[in-house]
């Protein structure tokens, strides 16, 4: 990400945090590699103090339900050919 990033979302994020806006991210990683990310360790720890204050943390294993998708539709169209 470019070095900005990091302060662009904590920009944004406090000032959601200090009007009690809602804000929802997803993210395919784990909340520990944000400080790898975003290149700002300290930004991504004030970003998820906020974000994990008030906020409700869901975690979601397995396949995604894209590939799973793909994966029926590759068979149905092998099985079709």
């Amino acid at each position: 990400l470019p070095q900005a990033a990091a302060d662009d979302l904590l920009d944004v994020i406090l000032e959601r945090y200090r009007h009690r806006k809602s804000t929802m991210i997803t993210s395919n990683r784990p909340i520990e590699d944000w400080g790898k990310l975003l290149g700002d360790n300290a930004a991504a720890s004030a970003i998820l103090d906020r974000l994990l204050h008030r906020g409700h943390l869901l975690k979601f294993e397995g396949k995604s339900y894209r590939l799973k998708e793909a994966s029926k539709r590759l068979a149905l169209e092998k099985k079709n050919n």
